[in-house]
């Protein structure tokens, strides 16, 4: 083996372990309907049963806080 072949097979592994960490990320951060507001926490009708947020405000705010996180490394 030389050394291209080494340097190829640790770039493969490399590459796979980023894309098993990327999915597991992306699995995280789906968000399921609980029926209360993710933002405000406030309780929402039972006919917006498949809805994350009581409303576009309440989504915005939790979408932005979110990108807050990110950028600061929470």
């Amino acid at each position: 083996m030389d050394i291209i072949d080494e340097a190829n097979r640790y770039a493969y592994r490399e590459t796979q372990f980023l894309i098993k960490k990327a999915r597991e990320e992306a699995k995280k951060s789906v968000l399921s309907p609980t029926g209360v507001c993710y933002n405000c926490k406030t309780k929402l009708k039972k006919k917006s049963e498949n809805k994350l947020f009581c409303d576009e405000d309440c989504r915005d705010d939790y979408t932005y806080l979110q990108e807050r996180k990110k950028a600061n490394g929470k």
